[in-house]
C-alpha cells in the first residue's frame, strides 16, 4: 500500500521539525517538507533530502510544491504586517485550488479570543480578535472554510493554544520568569493555562489523519486543563530548580484588577475618569497630545508639504521623528503585557481537540530535552580564544 504524502508547510518552524519526525515514524505517511527559504533546512536535519524550498503565492506555485499531496497541514505564519498578512491569505487561498487534497488541517490560534481571554467576551462561533494577529488567523479560517464548503475534502481549523515544549513560546515564557527572581505566579498559578505540549499537538494531529473527525474548527489545548502551577513546575523539575514563589491573592486580585481596566473589560469609575482626563489635558497642551496627534496623523496625506514640517516642528520632533513616533504608538510593547494577561485567563469556549493515547511513536521527550534546551540556555559559551583583534 502506498503511503500517502502529507505536505508540511512551514516545516522548519519550532512545531515543524517535531511533526515531520513524527510522520515519519507512521507507516502511512510519507512527510513532505515545504519551506520557502532553503537556509532553514538545517532544522530539518533527517529530512532534508525530503524537503521542497518555495513559496506557495499562486495557484501554479501550489500545483508544483504540493500538487502530488492528498493531505497538506499548514504551519507557516508570515507575520502581522499589512504585507505578511496579504502574504497569508494568499498562500491559503492557493493551497485551496489544489484538487488532490483529501485532508487539509490549517493552524490557527486561540488569540481569536482576543487577549486577555474572559468568559464574559469569548464566543466560540463569533470570535472578536483584538490583536492583527488573531485577526488575519480569524481571516484565513473564513476563506478555508469557504473554499472547502461544498468540496469533498476535509478541512481542520486548528485554534491552538499556548504550546510549551523546547524552544516553544511558553517555556521560553516560563524561562525568562524562573530567571527572574522578583516574580510571582499570580493566583499561586491555580489558573488554567489554555495550554498545550508540542508533542499532544503532534498527537492530535495524527488523530486527524488516522480517524478523522467531523471538519470544522477545533481548540487545542490540554484535557483536564493545566494550571500554570502544573507548567512552572514541570520546567522547574526538570531544570532542577526550585518552584517559583506564589503572589498574594490581594496582590493577585489588584494586577487582574488593572489588567481587566487597561483592555477596557472593566470600566474605571466616574470620578476616577474625569481625574485622569483633568490630569491630561493640563499636562498635554492641545496641539501636543494624542488626539490631536491622531487626527493630524490620519489626515496627513491631504496636509502640504511645507505645513506639514511646520507641524511636524510644533509637536517638538523633526518629520522624521513624528514619522517614528507614529510607529512606536502603534506597536506598543505586547511581550509583558500578553505575559500577564496569559496568566490571568479564563479557559477558551469551544470543542476541542481530542487526541489518540500516547502511544510507543513519540517524536519528542518533553523532561529530557526540556533539560538539554534549558542547558544549552544557560551553559552555552562563545569561545572567543581563537579570535584576533
Amino acid at each position: 500500500m502506498d503511503k500517502l504524502k502529507v505536505a508540511v508547510i512551514g516545516a522548519a518552524g519550532r512545531i515543524g521539525p517535531y511533526l515531520v519526525r513524527r510522520l515519519a515514524l507512521e507507516n502511512a505517511y510519507e512527510p513532505v517538507p515545504v519551506i520557502r527559504d532553503k537556509m532553514a533546512i538545517r532544522f530539518l536535519r533527517d529530512y532534508q533530502q525530503l524537503t521542497r524550498v518555495g513559496s506557495i503565492t499562486d495557484g501554479d506555485s501550489a500545483k508544483r510544491l504540493i500538487g502530488d499531496c492528498q493531505v497538506v497541514i499548514n504551519l507557516a505564519y508570515s507575520g502581522a504586517t499589512a504585507s505578511a498578512i496579504a502574504n497569508n491569505i494568499k498562500l491559503v487561498e492557493a493551497i485551496t485550488t489544489v484538487k488532490t487534497i483529501k485532508v487539509f488541517v490549517n493552524l490557527s490560534t486561540i488569540s481569536v479570543y482576543g487577549l486577555p481571554f474572559t468568559e464574559k467576551r469569548m464566543n466560540f462561533v463569533k470570535p472578536k480578535p483584538n490583536s492583527a494577529y488573531g485577526k488575519s488567523k480569524l481571516a484565513m479560517e473564513r476563506i478555508i472554510a469557504g473554499a472547502f464548503k461544498k468540496a469533498d475534502a476535509k478541512y481542520f481549523l486548528i485554534r491552538l493554544g499556548n504550546v510549551y515544549g523546547p524552544s516553544q513560546t511558553v517555556s521560553r515564557m516560563v524561562f525568562e520568569d524562573v530567571m527572574s527572581p522578583s516574580f510571582e505566579l499570580p493566583f499561586g498559578g491555580d489558573l488554567a493555562s489554555n495550554s498545550v505540549s508540542v508533542e499532544h499537538f503532534i498527537d492530535g494531529v495524527v488523530s486527524i489523519l488516522n480517524n478523522s473527525p467531523q471538519s470544522g474548527v477545533y481548540n487545542c489545548t490540554e484535557e483536564p486543563q493545566r494550571t500554570w502551577r502544573e507548567i512552572y513546575d514541570m520546567h522547574t523539575d526538570a531544570w532542577n530548580l526550585p518552584p517559583v514563589a506564589s503572589m498574594s491573592h490581594e496582590s493577585s486580585y489588584l494586577l487582574r484588577k488593572k489588567v481587566w481596566r487597561a483592555s477596557g473589560i472593566e470600566s474605571l469609575p466616574i470620578r476616577h475618569k474625569l481625574k485622569l482626563g483633568f490630569k491630561y489635558f493640563a499636562r498635554n497642551s492641545l496641539v501636543n497630545n494624542r488626539f490631536s496627534k491622531k487626527l493630524y496623523f490620519s489626515n496627513r496625506e491631504h496636509v502640504p508639504v511645507h505645513i506639514d514640517n511646520m507641524i511636524a516642528r510644533i509637536f517638538g520632533r523633526t518629520l522624521s521623528d513624528a514619522i517614528i513616533e507614529r510607529i512606536a504608538e502603534s506597536a506598543p510593547d505586547i511581550s509583558q503585557k500578553q505575559t500577564v494577561s496569559l496568566l490571568l485567563s479564563d479557559p477558551v469556549p469551544g470543542r476541542n481537540l481530542q487526541y489518540e493515547s500516547p502511544s510507543n511513536i513519540s517524536a519528542i521527550n518533553s523532561s529530557e530535552e526540556l533539560s538539554v534546551w534549558f542547558r544549552d540556555l544557560t551553559e552555552f559559551r562563545w569561545d572567543t580564544s581563537g579570535l584576533r583583534i
